[in-house]
């Protein structure tokens, strides 16, 4: 019966003794003995799996080929399963240019690697501060708000209440209408998901609009009153033409004048709201 063994090289030595008459001179045996010779892996195929993964866990895999063993390193990641087979798991935890490598193996070694380069991605960074208005009157002109953009991230922009919002990429227009306090949002986001908000508390006021009440025809050197609707928070600055005098209240929403002399006065007031 011959015998089989694997080695990765072959020697089959035979010797048989003869005499020079042509007649044996002993009884000689012939042995066989059969070796297989085996080489080192082939390269494996190419890699397949997302070459564009996100932080986080994908699965790679080359052909299977009975007798190899696959060994795997990846940088920026690790194997989380499939150690030494054709069909791993890594768990990608760094963002940025990274690679994974194959190398398959054998009883006579180790074969040419195969490498795959992967950009792994993360979710976006929280955005920067949001620039623009945290006061608004609800008759002024649109406000403009808007973050420093980042290249493949999308924002969406959100308001609690008290306006109209227009988005723009990283910016955004609230034309602010309802007095009170409201929360600007933006919100970044990529193939990954979503990152951290950023949000901008802004307080609306309603722009005054003050009626003054009193007489409009007065006797020189007598005291008359004025006044405007009070409201609360609002401060008032009231000025009178040359021939008249604020004996008080000034600062108030009601004033007591004093006019001298001429023929025509006039009081105004300037009601500010912050």
């Amino acid at each position: 019966m011959k015998k089989q063994i694997i080695l990765c090289l072959y020697f089959l030595i035979i010797f048989t003794l003869t005499n020079t008459k042509g007649f044996s001179q002993a009884c000689v045996g012939v042995a066989e003995f059969t070796v297989t010779i085996n080489n080192a892996p082939l390269q494996p195929d190419n890699i397949a799996g997302n070459n564009t993964p996100c932080i986080g866990e994908a699965v790679y895999s080359v052909s299977s080929v009975s007798g190899i063993t696959y060994n795997w390193t990846a940088s920026g990641g690790t194997i989380v399963s499939g150690q030494g087979t054709n069909i791993v798991t890594v768990n990608w935890n760094s963002a940025g240019e990274q690679t994974l490598t194959v190398t398959p193996s054998n009883g006579c070694g180790n074969g040419t690697s195969r490498t795959l380069s992967a950009s792994v991605a993360a979710i976006p960074d929280q955005p920067s501060l949001i620039v623009g208005n945290t006061f608004a009157c609800n008759t002024d002109l649109p406000s403009v708000y808007s973050i420093e953009n980042t290249i493949g991230v999308t924002y969406t922009w959100s308001i609690s209440g008290g306006g109209i919002l227009t988005p723009s990429g990283n910016t955004a227009t609230v034309e602010w209408s309802i007095a009170g306090d409201y929360i600007l949002t933006v919100i970044p986001s990529n193939v990954c998901g979503d990152g951290a908000a950023r949000t901008l508390d802004v307080s609306v006021e309603f722009t005054p609009t003050p009626v003054i009440d009193g007489n409009s025809t007065v006797c020189s050197t007598q005291q008359q009153t004025y006044s405007v609707e009070f409201n609360a928070g609002s401060t008032y600055l009231w000025s009178v033409s040359a021939n008249g005098t604020i004996i008080s209240g000034q600062g108030t929403n009601t004033i007591v004048v004093e006019w001298d002399s001429g023929t025509t006065g006039n009081v105004s007031v300037t009601e500010t709201r912050e």
